[in-house]
């Protein structure tokens, strides 16, 4: 049970961290 709970939060804390970087790549792109 923890260790799927501790696996989820690794997931989701990597997909968050993906959607800032393509949030900040669109804003450079936008930008230059």
């Amino acid at each position: 049970m923890g260790w799927s709970i501790c696996f989820l939060f690794l997931y989701w804390s990597m997909t968050v961290k993906r959607l800032i970087d393509i949030k900040e790549f669109a804003i450079k792109s936008y930008v230059y």
